[in-house]
């Protein structure tokens, strides 16, 4: 008995840092991914994991390099693409008072995120950016963090709407 309750602690160990891995790629790819002239979902950027583990076999923790962040993208967007992910996360899963609190406006209001010649197709952003929060939470960030998060991404939009 004793042995059967020792491996499934280690399978529930290894099942839940699984889980953990697994949806971090949803953060990942909302900063990571946007849409091109032939995929709604490319990877702009290229990464190295590096997975740290206990003498006991668990995951201690890992460390996420970032390569070939295309980062013309933020600026310009070629016929038929989009900007990354997040910012359209960020103004369509925003609440009213999310709104008002970082000054958030439509997406077709941002210089940075109306280029595109063509309207870009409707996916539930809302749903997207609910699911990234969920994961920031489960990743254990408090709300202060995710509202950082959210801070952080949008004066790159606004700052895209400013003209000199």
């Amino acid at each position: 008995m004793a042995g059967n309750d020792t491996d499934e602690r280690l399978l529930e160990k290894t099942v839940a840092s699984m889980r953990f891995w697994y949806n971090t790629v949803d953060i990942q790819k909302a900063f990571g991914n946007a849409k091109t002239a032939h995929n709604n979902n490319s990877s702009r950027f290229g990464k190295f994991i590096q997975v740290n583990y206990q003498e006991s076999g668990t995951v201690r923790g890992a460390y996420v390099e970032k390569y070939l962040l295309e980062k013309s993208r933020l600026v310009y967007q070629e016929h038929n693409e989009r900007n990354y992910h997040v910012f359209y996360y960020l103004l369509a899963g925003a609440s009213e008072d999310e709104r008002k609190a970082f000054h958030l406006l439509k997406p077709e209001e941002y210089h940075y995120l109306n280029q595109m010649t063509k309207r870009p197709h409707k996916l539930p952003w809302n749903n997207c950016y609910e699911s990234e929060l969920n994961t920031t939470l489960m990743l254990k960030k408090a709300n202060s963090e995710s509202s950082f998060l959210s801070n952080c991404s949008s004066p790159k939009s606004v700052d895209g709407s400013m003209t000199w």
